[in-house]
């Protein structure tokens, strides 16, 4: 019987050590988990940051783009006017 005592003993021993690992492991686990969802949240909020500014450079290409016509427009305009100008000015005779 005493040898059966013994044997439990071990047992709850190598059962007990066991525990132990497996509980360390999952504490590992747990921080490595902690770790990955920290990184995801850093690469989400960047993501984020880039597409951001991506569309702050399309809005600032939009507007120049669109001063860009206007400006075009009242060059085209200046021209006609200019050469409406100088057509009165050759009527004139110095």
């Amino acid at each position: 019987m005493l040898k059966t005592v013994e044997e439990y003993s071990k047992d709850a021993a190598y059962i007990n050590e066991l525990v132990s690992d497996f509980s360390a492991t999952a504490e590992e686990l747990s921080a490595s988990v902690d770790e990955v969802a920290k990184a995801i949240v850093d690469i989400t909020s960047a993501t984020s940051e880039g597409a951001n500014d991506a569309n702050n450079i399309a809005s600032t290409i939009t507007i120049i783009t669109e001063k860009s016509v206007n400006l075009r427009e009242q060059a085209t305009n200046t021209k006609e006017t200019a050469e409406k100008l100088k057509k009165l000015i050759s009527s004139f005779k110095v």
